[in-house]
């Protein structure tokens, strides 16, 4: 059987805390894959005046399957001011990765299916205790 290779997208914030527990949640439940990293969000939008690389897309079409962690979105003008200086004044527009993906690859709806859904809750929910 052939392993399936996914993109792991974690982005901004909370993006970055809860795409490392939602792959150890599918590791428990037993999906086995191969993960590559793809650049995504606020970091490569202020270094690079594009939030969804085209490096990173090349490699959603080449593996077809990806896991997409969280993303910063700003205002136009608070955009332009966070990137580096020498990407300032050049009329870059920030996009939000999220349409990008879904019109690129003409996606409507996140599927989660319900046997892995019901395995994240039951392992997050172990891991949370009240104060």
């Amino acid at each position: 059987m052939s392993t399936r290779t996914v993109v792991t997208m974690p982005g901004d914030g909370i993006g970055k805390v809860v795409l490392p527990e939602a792959l150890r949640v599918l590791d428990k439940v037993g999906f086995r894959a191969e993960y590559v990293h793809g650049d995504i969000g606020w970091e490569f939008w202020c270094r690079e005046a594009n939030a969804l690389p085209e490096r990173t897309i090349k490699l959603l079409e080449q593996h077809g399957i990806g896991l997409f962690g969280a993303i910063t979105s700003k205002p136009k003008k608070a955009a332009e001011q966070e990137l580096t200086p020498e990407l300032q004044g050049q009329k870059h527009v920030y996009r939000s990765p999220i349409v990008g993906m879904r019109q690129r690859f003409d996606l409507d709806i996140c599927i989660l299916h319900s046997a892995c859904r019901r395995a994240f809750l039951r392992e997050f929910c172990n891991r949370v205790t009240p104060d």
